[in-house]
């Protein structure tokens, strides 16, 4: 048994030998891991040597328990600020409004008609009164008599994000006596269906979306017609490539 963080699990995929940050040789036990910090930590069953074509049913239960100081040390500090504005808040509120006859604004400007409908040489076309060409500024020409008045023009559309991905090389391992037709999923969604041989591999080389430029951790999922399945994650990199294996008989 072992366990992994990502990157000792995709240096132990491409063959090297590492111990990760647990290793056990047993039948069966009880494990306890200490890991620091998130991220993705992958439990491995491996046969030894010469057992490596045995198949074996495993069961495992999985708890993890911790605490982060700095999280719960910036919730605290949240609690606090919200409280403070919470109270500047409701002080606010009941101050009192002196001088604001039936709850208006004190120094709100006072409310005037709008101007009655102008004629003459300075009114525009139609004789409404609603619009004047302003006076032009010092030391420039007033415009031609006519002349439309200024239109707003819409802001340019921001270019989109662009979209980053990965390549994953899945290894698509037969090891039942049966031809098999497989649907292969990256984080849910499905990407590639392939026929694999009975006792043969079927290799395929797919496109991972990503959710930042350091890469992120795709869920690979493996399911024949007949409803078995295979899965596993792996970090892939934007830009960057990642194998894995699944066996799926």
């Amino acid at each position: 048994l072992f366990v992994f963080n990502d990157a000792d699990y995709n240096a132990w995929v491409g063959g090297t030998n590492l111990t990760g940050l647990y290793t056990q040789t047993a039948a069966s036990g009880t494990i306890s891991v200490d890991v620091s910090g998130f991220g993705t930590f992958h439990v491995v069953f491996q046969h030894g040597p010469g057992y490596n074509g045995t198949e074996q049913d495993v069961y495992i239960d999985l708890t993890s328990t911790g605490l982060d100081p700095p999280y719960l040390l910036g919730g605290i500090a949240a609690l606090i600020i919200g409280v403070v504005l919470l109270v500047v808040g409701v002080r606010g509120r009941r101050a009192p409004a002196s001088g604001a006859p039936y709850g208006g604004m004190p120094g709100a400007a006072p409310y005037s008609a709008p101007p009655y409908p102008q004629t003459g040489p300075g009114a525009p076309p139609g004789g409404d009164g609603l619009y004047q060409v302003p006076p032009p500024l010092p030391g420039t020409a007033a415009p031609p008599a006519g002349t439309p008045p200024p239109q707003w023009t819409a802001a340019p559309t921001p270019a989109a994000a662009p979209v980053l991905t990965g390549t994953v090389v899945v290894a698509l391992e037969n090891q039942s006596a049966v031809d098999e037709t497989v649907a292969v999923y990256l984080d849910g969604v499905p990407v590639s269906t392939t026929a694999v041989p009975a006792g043969g591999t079927q290799q395929a080389s797919l496109t991972a979306r990503v959710t930042s430029p350091f890469g992120s951790t795709v869920t690979v999922e493996a399911v024949t017609g007949g409803g078995r399945r295979a899965k596993t994650s792996v970090f892939v990199g934007a830009g960057g490539q990642a194998a894995v294996t699944l066996r799926i008989g």
